[in-house]
């Protein structure tokens, strides 16, 4: 769903060319002039691209930019979808350009590892540029992360949309990759950064797969939990900017990406303070437990909390491996809290992953 953000037109920089990455460009056959002056303009800037067709179940096909009410449904309340099976689905449209990443390894794929696949509609972005900063920010926010899941994706597709807002997208062909759509202005890198960074901890949370429907009372502090994940993020990469820019002569821009970041944490301390959060979160809870299980986004009461959550994880980072454990019980979010960190601490025993998350969460909401 559209997710509240500070504004992106003061985090906007140049779209420079990233010649490092494995590109391959995808185009569907209905050539027309506008198609062949943008195929054109693709390969003077990026070099030459082989030109394919796609083939998936027999049918040549480009993924829509917008999710089709007839093939899946968009739950209001959270940020993930579901989508019925491509192969279904004949879509005419735009060429599109692919850029791909490569795991730094032939071993078993982790969410760290992953290739990722960039297409869809970027408002003028070049799709390279788009795959080196999801990858960065990827890079950063995984940096020191043991990822303990054993349900770890062995692809990312991110997405671009013209409209409709970040989601992960649930599709029913149990293909272990990891769908996530993205909505951002043109080369908006530091929005780009915010909505990937989400929807990366939702991934990283196991809410990937056809199984993950957001279900109440407890998908607001999973919410929560990615949210702070995310806020955390920019910090870290912006670090990594200034230490090594992704282009020449880019290092600055990691000034605009700590002052994104420093927006984000005022923000939410304001939304803390204004129902006494970062007082005692245990008298908050109570005082807010039933707009919390009754909402379910981030958007809402649940955002108060993503002030101490994120002041835990950055300082207890070893905790942010549990995320990695939630959501393996039945019910996932749809128990009640009590249960869900019950079985959530229960999870990080089963992989050997660090419980002082769920344990400190477990503390201060209910005692």
């Amino acid at each position: 769903m559209p997710r509240e953000a500070p504004d992106a037109s003061s985090c906007v920089a140049p779209c420079p060319r990233a010649p490092s990455l494995v590109l391959r460009a995808e185009f569907l056959l209905t050539p027309n002039s506008q198609q062949n002056l943008a195929v054109r303009q693709w390969r003077e800037e990026n070099g030459a691209a082989e030109r394919i067709g796609r083939r998936h179940e027999g049918a040549i096909f480009r993924f829509a930019t917008t999710p089709q009410s007839n093939i899946g449904q968009r739950n209001s309340m959270q940020r993930r979808a579901l989508f019925a099976s491509a192969g279904s689905v004949l879509v005419l449209g735009q060429p599109t350009a692919i850029a791909q990443s490569r795991p730094p390894d032939a071993t078993r794929a982790t969410l760290a590892t992953a290739p990722i696949e960039v297409t869809g509609e970027w408002h003028g972005s070049l799709t390279p540029s788009v795959l080196t900063v999801v990858s960065r920010m990827r890079e950063a926010s995984l940096a020191g992360v043991a990822l303990k899941s054993d349900r770890q994706p062995e692809g990312v597709r991110v997405d671009g949309h013209a409209s409709g807002g970040p989601c992960v997208w649930l599709h029913f062909d149990d293909r272990p990759f990891a769908w996530i759509i993205l909505d951002v202005a043109d080369r908006a890198w530091c929005q780009l950064a915010y909505q990937f960074g989400h929807e990366l901890g939702h991934v990283l949370s196991n809410s990937w797969g056809r199984d993950a429907r957001p279900a109440n009372p407890c998908q607001w502090l999973e919410e929560a939990l990615v949210e702070s994940f995310m806020v955390r993020g920019p910090g870290c990469l912006a670090e990594s900017w200034g230490r090594n820019p992704p282009w020449p002569g880019n290092t600055p821009y990691s000034g605009s990406i700590r002052r994104y970041r420093d927006d984000l944490v005022t923000k939410y301390e304001g939304y803390a303070r204004e129902q006494n959060a970062d007082l005692n979160l245990g008298v908050w809870f109570r005082n807010r437990r039933r707009p919390l299980e009754a909402g379910g986004g981030i958007v809402g009461p649940a955002r108060e909390a993503v002030s101490a959550i994120r002041a835990e994880l950055e300082a207890n980072p070893a905790g942010i491996e549990g995320l990695g454990a939630l959501n393996r019980w039945p019910g996932r979010s749809g128990v009640p809290l009590e249960t869900y960190l019950r079985s959530w601490d229960q999870s990080c025993a089963e992989l050997g992953a660090s419980r002082r998350l769920p344990g400190w969460l477990r503390e201060r909401l209910l005692g």
